[in-house]
């Protein structure tokens, strides 16, 4: 359960930074459906928005760390 903990809020400042981004690159996007469909239930977008900004932050996160490491390790 610490670890789930740690990344959630290890992606937070990312979601709170990223959220608007996704929002307005998605309209008219894959995931305008989701982001439609939460216009009639807001907590659903809100959860929605969280996720996906979420998984995209921690992916790019993991991608510095694999390019760091690659460039340390030279």
């Amino acid at each position: 359960m610490k670890s789930i903990i740690r990344k959630v809020s290890s992606v937070s400042l990312g979601v709170y930074m990223f959220h608007l981004l996704l929002v307005n690159l998605t309209l008219g996007g894959p995931f305008e459906r989701i982001l439609t469909f939460g216009q009639y239930h807001p907590f659903i977008k809100a959860i929605a928005v969280y996720l996906l900004t979420g998984i995209a932050v921690y992916a790019g996160k993991w991608c510095i760390s694999k390019v760091k490491r690659a460039l340390l390790s030279k």
